[in-house]
């Protein structure tokens, strides 16, 4: 975690000085390139060193101009990446691991330097880029605060006005003067992040810290960050669409180290982050069935590269074949659809008519039924097949990423699902501002 305090540049209408002042971060053909071999990257690095203090050294004059290439051994961490950010945006960075996007955010808080292009950043920085990065793990909670608080350029006494703030915010008021090597991440997370927004930072970067935690913190955390969002310019790198779709005005997915999407289309870069998940299935528990066959059939069902796509709100009908062997004895079967990371949205339990749960002997079994509107935000899913044992209700075996397909609608919604509601005029009552207002 660093701080930076830039300059204002005077000059211009009144307008145009607004419009300068609200500019917080601006990144401007920003390239940065590592070596796969230790040896050659710091080679490399003595060359670069000598020429910036030895001009005449430097490999080509090309090299002056920004056009450079790649040596031998080093490939594009980041390459070719230009935005600007105005305070009060909040910026989603999506992609997979190894996109670029921790290399972006480490040169924006000024951790590395770029190798071409321009980066520049006014007013303070709160930056949590990695669990503790920053902290001095020999140091206390409480001293720790301090040496934070002096890199951003705060005295003594602005930061003795905080420090209580801090502390209660984290939640570490039992730990706060033991060493912070003994922190769990978890704890570590707490103090960073409230150290990074209770210094009032005018741009403010976390890179998937908020995966770490409790989910009181991690509620409390992204309240913290909505009341940010409206004084500060965020940058948010994160893996949960749903809080990118929630917290970000504006989205750039990242692809090796490239942007792929600049949007502000959030459900656009959501789907288009969707379509780069590769699902791939599997199995656990100690056996007994097996899936032979798995059909999902819904209303215009479309391939879209090689995977089924369907529309938000179709009424879906699955088929299942599975055969159970002789060591089961009697089992339930519950099919579920999940997401991308696997984890079960709806669960479609089976009932016979008198309200019970159906149960399975051996043998093979061919069942299909209506599984209602498909409701999902868009994205990838998959099903997952789990048998059950009656008696006890232990796992059997457990089938996941079966049959994936893809969701489609425009636009992002907060949430897994969204069920659109109608309304009708009787249902309303509005005092204030005239009432409710119709669509035209």
């Amino acid at each position: 975690m660093t701080g930076s305090i830039g300059q204002v540049i005077a000059g211009g209408t009144a307008g145009e000085a607004t419009a300068s002042a609200d500019l917080l971060v601006s990144v401007d053909g920003v390239s940065k390139r590592f070596c796969r071999s230790l040896k050659r990257s710091l080679w490399y690095g003595m060359q670069d060193v000598v020429g910036e203090l030895l001009p005449g050294a430097r490999r080509r004059s090309a090299a002056v101009q920004g056009e450079i290439g790649l040596r031998e051994g080093e490939f594009w961490a980041s390459k070719d990446i230009s935005f600007e950010l105005r305070r009060g945006e909040c910026l989603g960075l999506i992609g997979h691991n190894g996109a670029g996007k921790t290399t972006l955010l480490r040169m924006i808080n000024g951790l590395i330097v770029p190798d071409t292009g321009k980066i520049q950043v006014r007013g303070r920085v709160g930056a949590l880029i990695a669990l503790g990065a920053g902290f001095n793990p020999i140091l206390s909670g409480r001293e720790n605060i301090y040496v934070y608080g002096a890199v951003l350029g705060l005295t003594k006494r602005e930061i003795d006005e905080r420090i209580d703030e801090i502390i209660a915010f984290s939640e570490l008021e039992e730990f706060i003067d033991s060493p912070v090597q003994s922190y769990s991440s978890g704890m570590a997370v707490r103090l960073g992040f409230a150290v990074a927004t209770a210094m009032d930072p005018d741009v403010l970067i976390l890179d998937e810290v908020l995966a770490v935690g409790d989910v009181a913190f991690v509620i409390k955390s992204l309240n913290r960050v909505r009341q940010m969002a409206a004084r500060a310019a965020v940058i948010l790198v994160s893996h949960n669409m749903q809080s990118i779709a929630s917290f970000c005005n504006r989205v750039i997915l990242m692809e090796h180290g490239r942007v792929a999407m600049d949007t502000r289309s959030i459900g656009e870069a959501v789907d288009q982050y969707g379509q780069m998940v590769k699902n791939k299935a599997s199995l656990s528990g100690p056996g007994g069935m097996v899936v032979r066959e798995l059909v999902l059939d819904a209303p215009e069902m479309k391939q879209f590269e090689g995977l089924p796509q369907i529309t938000q709100g179709s009424e879906g009908r699955l088929k299942i074949v599975f055969e159970l062997d002789s060591r089961v004895e009697r089992c339930h079967l519950i099919p579920c659809i999940a997401d991308e990371t696997s984890y079960s949205l709806i669960s479609f339990p089976w009932m016979d008519s008198d309200g019970k749960e159906m149960e399975f002997g051996p043998g093979v079994h061919e069942v299909t039924v209506p599984l209602g509107p498909l409701e999902m935000n868009p994205g990838n899913y998959s099903f997952v097949v789990v048998a059950l044992d009656c008696k006890t209700l232990t796992c059997i075996t457990r089938y996941q990423g079966l049959h994936p397909f893809r969701v489609r609608v425009s636009g992002a919604r907060m949430g897994k699902l969204t069920r659109r509601i109608r309304i009708e005029p009787t249902w309303v009552r509005s005092e204030a501002l005239g009432g409710a207002i119709r669509p035209q």
